[in-house]
């Protein structure tokens, strides 16, 4: 079984370290070794469902026949205290018995409901923001002790709004209970580190999607409150009656009923009047990457009131997953990761597989099993004890899943095709249907390229590992991904060469756990930072540092109908971290030998930090049968910089020492520095010294398919910036950000390096036939930590 891990000597071996190294005592046996590092705002995790047991299936099926003797319970439209008119009252239906008696009403608010709930929520920020991080933290432990006590009412709300089958319910609930308990600590850790250096942004409107209609919107509800800010939830207009739950659990825990307002309503009217009110500092969104990159220029065009300079969005917006299976890959694992990643759920995770790359010397194999694997599911109503898959959420949902089941029934060769069975009592299900396309063709195939969001699988073959990497990174997402391989040398390369945010190998790549695996992707699927990880919160959070620019230092907005054509540099610095480190380090030198020692002295400290936040993996909660890393390896692109302040060295050299390249813009003072850099070895198209000014970087913010700009000035530019980074154009491949002195770690801080590089979680499965043959010393199941 030894030699079988992945933490075994002889696979380890393959990876070309060192046998003294292989030989080395391991951690928990050396003497005094330390316990690996744990990060900041350590929680105590809800326990995991105990479906072994009879006492809890019998009492989550006490809680499924209680609450469904609630059904058509009447929510009303309810802000701070008072109840408001509603636009409409709108039936919920179970997506399990779409025809039988509604589960609830929901009485929906319009736009002018909206501004209400946002006039209530601006007058109660003042007072929850000033309440202290440790009171806010401990209400939100309450309110998970009342989640996790509830957590069999709760899940049985989740199957009959939501659809989600018995487990999936479950986990859903341990995944809100884990948020509630890990953002309070997080919010200790972050502002007992800076203090009065960040302050709450003012109302957060909370937008999250119908498929963890728990889940999500307790984990963005819970990161807003945490950092002190008021929070509006508008939950999906599929699941508006789990959003009231949450917030009356809320309320009861302590938070006030001005600083937390459950406001359901379509996203065309409240959706989008919470977008453009000036009174709403911040969106959280998760859902579609058309409604996100909607939603990302509408909010950059609004100048927000009270004290946020511009108002902010973090998104996360889908994806179009692959798994790769290599040719040594165990039959077992596979099987297991891509049934439980394609089909969980119907596949309506946007972490789900929805594409399987298989090398083509076991493509037949793997094929064949998988295929019958997907045959035997079965497909019923989410509370029967047998499901599967669970039934798509409603009727839109279905017709649109059955136009695109003919799509792939015309674009590729059907292998299983249970698409049209309804579940064994009659009631509508969606099965699998699993089909095959070349890989030549898959580039082009909507299949293949495009987000479903229901059970239909492509298997496609490939015959190089490079192939596979161009076939799984040929889309505009990288959400999540998987590796099946016996190798930890292939794993590590994979890891390395595929564009996701979240990379898992011989396992499922659904399931992401808070602390564990922090959660979100990079290219079109999100903006960063990711859910339940140590920076989220920094997205909920502004600085009260940032300077402000002087009078009329700024230029106008650019008029796009005049702009002459503009050339990016490279698109990135194509070469290894230790060369980087290797090129500033040089330019330190030859900037010291020419006596700028501040500048050299900034080279040389964001080299060093290059090397802590770029060069290690950065720890995550650690648990058994597991390795995972959080890397940031991955650069964002070509950057657009303008800085000019005490600290400019810093910018230029963090944003260079991540991989990216650089367009500068009147930034003369880099010039020097810019000049040794060139002398050290940098490559010369990775920096266009001087494009133009300032009014030029504007422009290029707009017009160019550039990743981010960055910038050490003060409000004005900021702002301005923020405002023409919103519109999406033709090439991009993330939405632009923005970063600045406004947020976030800044120059010196740490943290502040890794702010220009895309984070990646790899988790690497090192349990094999049951044991845990990784020896790093790691916490025993229980209560986990």
């Amino acid at each position: 079984l030894e030699n079988s891990s992945q933490a075994g000597i002889l696979l380890a071996g393959r990876t070309g370290a060192a046998p003294e190294e292989l030989l080395r005592a391991p951690p928990a046996f050396e003497s005094g070794a330390a316990s690996p590092p744990t990060p900041a705002g350590d929680f105590t995790r809800a326990p995991e469902a105990r479906w072994f047991a009879p006492d809890f299936r019998d009492a989550f099926d006490a809680a499924l026949a209680s609450t469904r003797a609630r059904w058509g319970e009447r929510f009303a439209l309810r802000v701070g205290h008072t109840d408001l008119p509603a636009a409409e009252t709108v039936e919920v239906h179970s997506p399990s018995y779409p025809a039988g008696d509604p589960v609830g009403f929901a009485e929906f608010a319009d736009a002018t409901g909206t501004r209400r709930a946002v006039e209530v929520a601006a007058s109660g920020t003042s007072a929850w923001a000033a309440t202290p991080v440790a009171e806010r933290a401990s209400i939100l432990r309450r309110g998970a002790d009342l989640l996790e006590a509830r957590g069999h009412e709760f899940a049985a709300w989740i199957v009959h709004e939501g659809g989600r089958d018995r487990a999936g319910a479950w986990t859903e609930v341990e995944e809100a209970v884990d948020y509630l308990r890990y953002y309070a600590s997080q919010a200790e850790a972050l502002f007992a580190d800076f203090g009065d250096r960040v302050a709450p942004r003012g109302v957060v409107a909370v937008i999250p999607p119908w498929n963890f209609p728990l889940a999500i919107p307790c984990g963005m509800t819970a990161a807003a409150l945490a950092c002190g800010n008021a929070a509006i939830l508008k939950p999906a207009e599929q699941t508006p009656l789990l959003g009231h739950r949450l917030a009356a659990l809320l309320h009861e825990a302590g938070v006030p009923h001005d600083a937390l307002t459950a406001l359901p309503g379509h996203g065309e009217t409240a959706g989008i009047a919470l977008a453009e009110s000036s009174e709403v500092a911040m969106v959280a969104f998760t859902g579609s990457r058309a409604v996100g990159t909607l939603l990302h220029e509408v909010v950059a065009g609004v100048e927000p009131s009270g004290h946020a300079v511009t108002k902010t969005l973090v998104a996360e917006m889908g994806g179009k997953n692959a798994v790769i299976v290599f040719a040594d890959a165990d039959p077992d694992e596979v099987v297991d990761g891509v049934i439980r990643s394609a089909f969980g759920h119907a596949n309506q995770k946007c972490s789900a597989a929805s594409r399987v790359l298989v090398a083509e010397s076991v493509y037949e194999t793997v094929r064949d099993r998988i295929v019958e694997a997907a045959r035997s599911l079965h497909v019923g109503p989410a509370d029967a004890p047998g499901t599967q898959i669970n039934p798509v959420i409603d009727a839109d949902a279905r017709d649109r899943l059955t136009r695109d089941a003919a799509t792939a029934r015309a674009e590729c060769k059907v292998l299983l095709d249970r698409f049209e069975e309804s579940s064994s009592d009659g009631e509508p299900g969606l099965g699998p249907l699993v089909v095959e396309l070349p890989a030549s063709r898959a580039p082009e195939a909507r299949t293949a390229t495009e987000e479903l969001f229901g059970p239909i699988l492509a298997l496609i073959p490939f015959t190089t590992e490079e192939e596979a990497y161009a076939l799984a990174n040929g889309t505009e997402y990288g959400l999540t991904a998987g590796i099946f391989s016996r190798s930890p040398a292939t794993i590590e390369r994979a890891a390395r060469a595929i564009e996701a945010g979240n990379v898992y190998a011989n396992r499922a790549i659904t399931a992401a756990r808070v602390g564990v695996e922090p959660f979100g992707g990079m290219k079109m699927s999100g903006t960063g930072p990711k859910a339940g990880g140590s920076d989220y919160l920094w997205a909920f959070v502004r600085r009260t540092d940032a300077p402000s620019d002087a009078p009329g230092s700024l230029p106008a907005a650019p008029a796009a109908a005049q702009a002459a054509p503009l050339e990016p540099p490279a698109s990135g610095w194509d070469a290894p971290l230790a060369t980087r480190v290797d090129v500033v380090e040089m330019a330190a030198v030859l900037l010291g030998a020419d006596g700028r020692y501040d500048d050299a002295g900034a080279l040389i400290a964001a080299a060093q930090a290059a090397r802590r936040e770029l060069g290690r993996a950065q720890p995550t909660i650690p648990v058994a049968g597991q390795r995972t890393e959080l890397r940031y390896d991955t650069p964002r692109g070509v950057g657009l910089l303008h800085a000019s302040g005490p600290d400019a060295a810093w910018w230029l050299a963090s944003a260079l020492l991540a991989g990216n390249s650089l367009a500068l813009y009147d930034s003369r003072g880099l010039y020097p520095v810019t000049e040794a850099l060139l002398r050290a070895g940098l490559p010369p198209d990775v920096v266009r010294p001087d494009p133009g000014g300032l009014d030029a970087m504007l422009e290029a913010a707009r017009r160019l398919e550039a990743a981010f700009a960055a910038t050490d000035a003060g409000t004005g530019l900021a702002r301005a910036l923020h405002r023409e980074l919103g519109p999406t154009v033709e090439g991009q491949r993330s939405p632009k950000a923005l970063l600045s002195r406004l947020d976030g770690q800044q120059a010196g801080e740490p943290g502040f390096v890794r702010r220009f590089a895309w984070p990646k979680v790899v988790a690497v499965r090192t349990l094999r036939h049951g044991a845990d043959l990784g020896l790093d010393p790691v916490e025993a199941a229980g209560p986990r930590r």
